[in-house]
């Protein structure tokens, strides 16, 4: 028997949907569900840094997200033009990512940006931007909405409009992980060798599930620290971080 023990991502007949969960928050957990933005910025990131990148754009209202009490709202932003909602994507890792996209996805969002720090697998430093093209599935949640043989992928609109906002970007490969101490020397020196440019532990994720709910997401990253074999660089801290934000944020909406 073949492990792990997937069915074809296409099975369509699941125990509870999306939408179920979201009639459910919204009956029992004083979700306030009104008229959603299609648009999302996510946050797979502290979200205050985010919201210090958006201070220059109208807060309109914030959602209770329904999860619990203490979780972060969703907060409804517009830039004039259209409004957009403020997730955050609720931890580390793709299964948390994946949770907060399908109830988005669900209450109405169709285009995500996926706002993250990731680290450098290349010669590219702290606070320079990465957009992904394409992840490398070196985690579980993909694996129940895409084939094994298939590759997740950006959305490809999306990533030419970060790039032409932004063309210092560095467009390429992202690997994703969902065991940030389990990033091996083996694996590292054949991400580097594919000209993988940064690791993370969401993109494949979000793409798959971009894909299989027909939406669009792509994935934007600042380098936050530099992988090496030895003396990692962690530059977490650095205020060009927060610079690198605020400039992937204008870049989508200006």
């Amino acid at each position: 028997m073949e492990i792990p023990l997937f069915q074809s991502p296409e099975e369509e007949s699941v125990l509870i949907t999306p939408t179920q969960q979201v009639q459910n928050l919204v009956k029992n957990m004083n979700l306030d569900l009104k008229k959603f933005p299609k648009i999302c910025i996510l946050a797979a990131m502290n979200p205050k840094r985010l919201e210090t990148a958006l201070a220059n754009y109208n807060l309109k209202e914030e959602i209770n997200s329904g999860l619990n009490p203490g979780a972060y709202p969703y907060k409804i932003y517009s830039n004039g033009k259209e409004d957009f909602v403020l997730a955050y994507a609720g931890g580390m890792g793709p299964s948390s990512m994946a949770n907060t996209l399908e109830l988005l996805i669900a209450m109405g969002v169709e285009k995500v940006y996926l706002i993250g720090l990731g680290g450098s697998l290349q010669e590219i430093d702290a606070g320079e931007i990465i957009i992904g093209n394409e992840a490398i599935r070196d985690e579980g949640v993909s694996y129940h909405y895409l084939e094994k043989s298939k590759k997740a992928k950006a959305d490809e609109e999306l990533v030419k409009q970060i790039k032409t906002k932004l063309p210092e970007a560095h467009v390429g490969k992202v690997w994703t992980t969902d065991c940030m101490y389990r990033e091996t020397h083996t694996k590292f020196i054949e991400y580097q060798k594919d000209n993988v440019l940064v690791v993370d532990m969401e993109s494949a994720a979000a793409y798959a599930i971009a894909e299989f709910r027909k939406i669009k997401v792509v994935s934007c990253f600042v380098i936050s620290d530099i992988l090496k074999i030895k003396d990692w660089e962690p530059k977490f801290n650095l205020e060009l971080i927060n610079k690198g934000v605020k400039k992937i944020v204008n870049a989508i909406l200006e």
